[in-house]
């Protein structure tokens, strides 16, 4: 399993109408929850000061007794999963990287949460003699150090310094400011009702009718006083979006950049399918997406070949995502009791759609458990191509060795997992189900990566 590593929320009142809006943050990052699950935290004014409520753990778990009853005009919020600095240390410390961030440039206080991260942070540490234990404690020192009257300065001097990876939230007095990077790796957007603007790094987190747009790659926006605005746009023609958000990481209900992720993960069933034409009997096969990101491939492959679907496999909604933990052996014992599998499989055969292998701990104890249970045969099908290389962009995979993909055939990965058969999508099947492969990053996919953001 995958992680990325951030989801930021806000609404800010339109009007003069007393209702507290903190609860409805909250929720917002509750449904952000897939995105970061090691930290979570909000800022608001109360009395002109910025307050931060912040720790480790779940969204759920950490505002659990928070039950604040000021009703502040702006609410900013962020769920965090660490992609920069060093894991192993203290509590203290993780608290304080945790998001919101507050910062204190000559002009005034203010408050940043960030989606991203900055490939180069070690370099840059050393460029500006940083102490910073994270790229986004780097990034609020950037901030204080810019020598400018004006906030609309400040942010675009920003932006023009750092190329990436990030989306970013801006806290100023009753005053947001949102930057997307010039490549729009992160996804972010903006939902407006009669009384609210809201921000959200995913659009299904509001009723989608209220989407009033994506920002943009290399904007700047300003909301201040219930009004949208744009004050800087810095063109490039060079777009790399995240394409591995559209495979696993944004949930089925969002539309990113115009391109719908259900529609996109049906058309990547669709294209396993052709692979399987006249392969399987629907009379001896049973089709069963892996819980979550791979149900909706799953779905269309079973359609578009007129197999049984059934799901036979969920997951323990208690557990959480494998790839968030340290260490390899913590991963292994999670993965076994995360699945829930319907004895109903017992002597039937399984195709196992998947949206991809990383290490392959995951896969392979789950056609272990499958096996055990006397399931006969299990074929798996990957909604993805084959990973060949790590992310520097934001998804935690730091090394070639730890790829499953590391000297390994697709042959030799089928018998590593013990599967029957084993096929992948390729980075064509990419360009037909989302477009311009040229617009996404597929770094990972082709060891191809844009050293214009490592070299500044």
């Amino acid at each position: 399993m995958l992680n990325t590593e951030c989801g930021i929320f806000s609404i800010i009142k339109k009007t003069q109408q007393e209702y507290n809006i903190l609860p409805k943050v909250i929720e917002g990052l509750h449904k952000l929850q897939h995105r970061g699950q090691e930290s979570c935290g909000i800022a608001y004014k109360k009395d002109n000061e910025f307050i931060i409520y912040k720790d480790l753990g779940l969204v759920k778990n950490v505002f659990q007794n928070f039950n604040e009853m000021c009703q502040p005009t702006i609410c900013i919020g962020h769920v965090r999963y660490s992609t920069s600095g060093k894991k192993n240390i203290s509590d203290s410390l993780k608290i304080k990287e945790c998001h919101p961030i507050k910062g204190n440039h000559n002009l005034n206080e203010f408050v940043i949460a960030h989606n991203g991260t900055l490939p180069n942070f070690n370099e840059l540490k050393i460029k500006y003699n940083s102490s910073a234990t994270s790229d986004t404690l780097f990034l609020v020192e950037l901030i204080e150090q810019i020598n400018k009257t004006d906030w609309n300065d400040i942010c675009i001097e920003l932006m023009n310094i750092i190329k990436g990876v990030y989306c970013l939230i801006i806290l100023v007095n009753d005053t947001i400011y949102l930057l997307r990077d010039r490549y729009g790796y992160r996804p972010l957007c903006i939902g407006e009702t009669d009384n609210e603007i809201i921000i959200s790094s995913e659009s299904y987190v509001f009723d989608y009718k209220y989407f009033k747009k994506d920002v943009q790659p290399g904007e700047i926006i300003k909301i201040e006083k219930g009004y949208i605005n744009t004050i800087y746009n810095l063109y490039n023609s060079i777009k790399q979006k995240c394409v591995f958000e559209y495979i696993y990481f944004l949930n089925k209900n969002t539309i990113m950049d115009n391109i719908d992720v259900t529609k996109s993960r049906q058309m990547f069933g669709k294209l396993l399918a052709q692979r399987d034409i006249n392969k399987f009997n629907k009379n001896d096969y049973i089709v069963v997406g892996c819980p979550e990101s791979g149900i909706i491939s799953g779905q269309s492959y079973a359609y578009f070949l007129d197999l049984p679907y059934k799901q036979v496999i969920t997951k323990n909604q208690n557990v959480k995502r494998s790839f968030i933990l340290p260490s390899n052996t913590q991963r292994i014992d999670l993965c076994k009791r995360k699945f829930n599998i319907d004895k109903s499989i017992q002597n039937k055969s399984i195709i196992l759609i998947d949206d991809s292998i990383v290490r392959g701990n995951t896969l392979k104890i789950l056609i272990e458990l499958l096996r055990t249970m006397k399931c006969k045969e299990v074929h798996i099908r990957i909604a993805s191509p084959p990973i060949i290389s790590p992310c520097y962009f934001g998804i935690d995979i730091p090394t070639y060795s730890e790829l499953i993909t590391h000297n390994k055939s697709i042959e030799d990965i089928r018998i590593h997992i013990n599967a029957n058969t084993l096929i992948y999508l390729t980075t064509e099947d990419l360009e037909i189900s989302l477009g311009n492969t040229n617009q996404y990053c597929m770094s990972c996919f082709t060891n191809k990566y844009n050293k214009d953001i490592f070299d500044w």
